[in-house]
């Protein structure tokens, strides 16, 4: 169940299109880790903090990456 809720894998077909951007993907994109690595690193809320303000300061942030990072910070 944890993991469902943390990393939101349900099972079952997707609908026709696009893929959706998940979460995990922008953040494994703008960590440039795996998400499991993400996840242990998040265990130490100062280690993520400071991996959040440097992705955050990068130019290559994509704008909903931003936004989603800066709540980590709060």
């Amino acid at each position: 169940m944890e993991r469902l809720v943390v990393q939101g894998k349900v099972e079952g077909k997707r609908s026709r299109g696009q893929s959706p951007t998940r979460w995990t993907d922008i953040i494994k994109a703008t960590t440039q880790t795996s998400i499991v690595q993400c996840s242990r690193n998040a265990e130490d809320r100062n280690k993520w903090r400071r991996i959040a303000r440097a992705a955050v300061a990068k130019e290559n942030v994509p704008s909903s990456t931003t936004t989603t990072l800066s709540r980590v910070n709060d």
